[in-house]
């Protein structure tokens, strides 16, 4: 999938075959640029999203915690 904003992409998501974003890359956005990898709980929640550093390492870009309801 890919989201394009005057004719420049801006996102492009990587899923796997049950259709869960397994990769996000983002380009013309600044300093947001960047490829990243989201982590998901047992539930499917997302957990924390990972941006791949240019040596291969990963560093925490975002992340979520939940309540005991599920409720982000």
């Amino acid at each position: 999938m890919e989201e394009s904003v005057n004719g420049l992409i801006v996102r492009s998501v990587i899923v796997d075959d049950a259709g869960a974003p397994t990769k996000l890359v983002v380009t013309n956005a600044g300093t947001a640029n960047g490829t990243y990898l989201p982590t998901w709980n047992g539930h499917g929640d997302l957990l924390a999203l990972w941006q791949v550093q240019a040596d291969g390492t990963l560093t925490l870009a975002a992340s979520v915690t939940y309540d005991t309801w599920g409720k982000p």
